[in-house]
């Protein structure tokens, strides 16, 4: 079986960033409910996209640095 390190650190980095930028948004969202519902904030939803995405760059960018450096070393 060929196994390719630097396949496995993408595709393990991808992963975090989905789950968390996931999490973000499922938080956020839930978040954008209950101000919406007590009539606080309007449009809230957009910025929990937002937040994901940044998230999910974040951590995949984060994640895959790490796993390069602690591999050098």
């Amino acid at each position: 079986m060929n196994f390719d390190i630097t396949k496995a650190k993408v595709l393990i980095s991808l992963l975090a960033g989905l789950v968390l930028g996931a999490l973000v948004f499922f938080t956020s969202f839930q978040t954008c409910l209950v101000l919406v519902a007590l009539g606080s904030v309007e449009g809230c939803l957009p910025l929990g996209i937002i937040l994901s995405i940044h998230s999910f760059i974040f951590v995949t960018l984060f994640v895959y640095v790490l796993w390069s450096f602690c591999q050098k070393k």
